[in-house]
């Protein structure tokens, strides 16, 4: 899984005639890390396109970049490979994160960085691209992310996927994710590390699949596994931040008999994980007085004793490949939940007190 793989990244921030975002551009970056992870998507890098608003020059609004062209060049190129080779790859990902609306009852559009009222026509309609794929079959799978509101206002005609139709045998597995339903608004918050901020669902998403979201028998996420834990994810932060106005629950399409699995296959229970400190989560207890001479146990789903990278008299620490949820269990029976969550900077101290 992934050396096949393909996908398209788009986070846009800047919009110089609709007001700027915070959060979809650290969320592109966010969910390209974990796409060329080997521990997440396992996607070759020279396969993801990330197409940011920082990638271009500051400029007003009919030059703000980037525009649809940007990334139709992206499929043309798939198209094109499609055409002459009758495949691509075996998964495709698109991901889009920025200001959008709902064209449709069942879609959501990105407005590109030049968008502007009355000129809503530069946009890219998701699922109708993700669908010529699938039609198409240059994918075995397609899997369709997008953070942006869904809001029922139409003011330009949909724009349609400039290529023409065409059935393959069998179509691709489809894997759909909205920020939010048909007709409400994505929510970006200050959810992120020290307070930065940050697209909800994609915070949701990422904790999920970086080891939140419960895993099968081989240690991988299936989609159904995902989709119930960023709805719960999603309810208990925003209900968390003490908002009255009504959560933007998360909408989830896929082949309910045959969902997708994310990630790699999990390591043997208690096996280490190789990683360098600067590559991991480090989690650390200092050893206290009542942690003397007892074995401290760290595990999550699918994983029941991860192995120590360190263990001294002082302290033990784990370096870990996934963010989640984690329970650290002392040889007496006392125990302690904690989540991992955010970018691999800083050690995590946990302790029993």
């Amino acid at each position: 899984m992934g050396a096949k793989d393909y996908a398209i990244v788009v986070g846009i921030s800047k919009y110089p005639a609709l007001g700027d975002l915070v959060g979809p551009e650290a969320d592109a970056r966010d969910f390209h890390a974990w796409l060329i992870d080997p521990q997440g998507g396992a996607v070759p890098e020279a396969n993801v396109t990330l197409l940011l608003s920082s990638n271009y020059p500051v400029a007003a609004q009919l030059k703000a970049k980037p525009q649809v062209a940007d990334i139709e060049a992206v499929f043309d190129d798939f198209y094109v490979k499609g055409r002459e080779e009758s495949v691509v790859g075996d998964r495709l990902y698109l991901y889009f994160a920025g200001h959008g609306f709902a064209p449709s009852l069942e879609d959501a559009a990105l407005l590109m960085a030049n968008a502007a009222r009355g000129m809503t026509g530069y946009h890219i309609p998701g699922r109708k691209y993700a669908n010529w794929f699938r039609q198409a079959a240059f994918f075995k799978e397609v899997v369709l992310i997008m953070d942006c509101c869904r809001e029922n206002y139409q003011l330009s005609a949909v724009r349609n996927v400039p290529y023409e139709q065409l059935n393959g045998d069998p179509p691709a597995t489809p894997f759909f994710a909205f920020a939010t339903q048909w007709s409400r608004a994505a929510r970006e918050g200050p959810w992120g590390d020290g307070g930065a901020m940050r697209g909800l669902f994609t915070l949701a998403l990422l904790a999920g699949l970086r080891g939140g979201a419960a895993r099968d028998a081989n240690g991988q996420i299936a989609g159904d596994a995902l989709e119930s834990f960023v709805f719960n994810f999603v309810r208990k932060r925003f209900t968390e931040g003490g908002d009255q106005e009504e959560h933007p629950d998360p909408e989830f399409s896929y082949d309910k008999m045959k969902p997708l699995v994310f990630g790699a296959p999990a390591a043997a229970p208690g096996a280490a994980v190789p990683l360098a400190a600067a590559d991991a989560y480090i989690v650390r207890i200092a050893i206290q007085n009542g942690d003397a001479g007892k074995k401290l146990t760290l595990s999550t789903n699918g994983r029941p004793d991860i192995a120590p990278a360190v263990q001294q008299p002082d302290k033990w620490e784990w370096h870990l490949d996934m963010a989640g949820l984690y329970k650290v269990t002392r040889s007496d029976g006392k125990s302690k939940l904690f989540e991992v969550i955010g970018e691999k900077k800083e050690a995590i101290d946990v302790s029993f007190d």
